[in-house]
């Protein structure tokens, strides 16, 4: 509730031995410096695991300010982010 209405979302390969997909969540803080508000290393980027992160998430942050989700090409967040925003 503290931070911007933006909210950034992303994954990322080849942190890990086991090529797990990382998925970061980012905001913009009233200084204008990046705060990481959320990241999960997950086994695959399949609907059913980003649909039960973005609950999870949405779940335990407060996200009524949130305004805008800008992510990349990926449809499968952007059909999760949807249905769960």
């Amino acid at each position: 509730a503290t931070y911007g209405n933006i909210m950034f979302i992303d994954g990322t390969y080849n942190l890990n031995e086991n090529d797990y997909p990382c998925i970061v969540c980012v905001v913009i803080d009233n200084d204008r410096k990046s705060r990481i508000v959320g990241i999960a290393f997950v086994a695959c980027e399949r609907e059913i695991i980003l649909h039960s992160l973005f609950e999870f998430f949405i779940k335990n942050n407060d996200t009524s300010i949130t305004e805008c989700i800008m992510i990349d090409k990926d449809m499968k967040e952007d059909r999760m982010i949807q249905v769960k925003f």
